[in-house]
């Protein structure tokens, strides 16, 4: 048997296993751990390639399609399938279909890069697309409350956003399942206070931090909110601007940071 017929009759043992009953998910799971894992992706995504081909109620199909997407995205971090799990995802909100399921396997995936998938289709012609990117990117602040802006500005205003931040993204977990109004990222502060990047899953900063570090962190963590993302949105600015002043000012006493970002920043508004 060649490859691609190969591919074929596993897709479809797996199609089988997914509409047969209700804890294939764990069945197919531990197959996969067992055997050819390579095929097993190469069918799973073949699935998700060739879904239109497939004759079997639209129930049954989207069910088997949440189960593909899960295990690809979720158990085996495929890059490659969240391209299409995106469009899957849109696709349906058109239709007016379920998506939770692969909404939730989209962002498990606690891939941040991917998030540019959904910010494109703020560029797209049909409203319900940019409706649902921006209440799936409803974490960005003011995505959701912007109401002057085009397209394109919205795509800008996501951009820069996420290039600001990208690195202190941790990935919160909440999901369409318990939340009517998930945030499944949040920025985590003190690292874009030190400007130090974060593991996305526990949101820790991946370095080592000095007792000075430490004491800084101390000091910040007694502030409020507001005057937090004031600090670190200053600090992770400075940091790009200027190393060396940004070193110096980050070992000024906090108040005297706090005067000075919020005199910077009352000075460019």
């Amino acid at each position: 048997m060649d490859d691609a017929n190969l591919i074929q009759k596993t897709a479809m043992t797996f199609i089988k296993e997914f509409i047969s009953d209700t804890d294939s998910m764990m069945s197919t799971e531990e197959n996969l751990s067992v055997n050819n894992i390579q095929l097993s992706c190469s069918a799973l995504k073949w699935i998700l390639e060739s879904r239109s081909t497939f004759d079997m109620p639209e129930t049954q199909l989207d069910e088997a399609i949440d189960k593909t997407a899960t295990l690809l995205a979720v158990v085996y971090r495929d890059q490659e399938s969240l391209p299409i799990v995106s469009e899957l995802i849109f696709e349906r909100h058109k239709k007016g279909y379920y998506n939770h399921d692969l909404i939730w396997a989209f962002f498990e995936s606690k891939n941040t890069n991917s998030l540019y998938l959904i910010a494109d289709k703020l560029l797209s012609t049909e409203p319900k697309d940019v409706m649902l990117a921006r209440k799936l990117l409803n974490f960005v602040p003011g995505m959701n409350d912007i109401q002057n802006l085009n397209n394109q500005q919205l795509y800008s205003y996501f951009n820069d956003w996420f290039e600001e931040n990208n690195l202190y993204l941790h990935y919160t977990g909440e999901s369409y399942s318990l939340k009517s109004n998930p945030i499944p990222y949040e920025v985590v502060l003190e690292a874009k206070y030190l400007c130090k990047p974060v593991d996305v899953e526990t949101g820790k900063i991946l370095q080592n931090l000095t007792s000075n570090e430490h004491m800084l962190l101390s000091e910040f963590n007694k502030l409020d909110y507001n005057t937090k993302s004031i600090l670190a949105w200053f600090s992770n600015k400075a940091h790009h601007m200027n190393r060396s002043w940004w070193n110096m000012w980050l070992n000024y006493p906090i108040p005297y940071q706090i005067t000075y970002a919020s005199t910077w920043i009352g000075g460019i508004q």
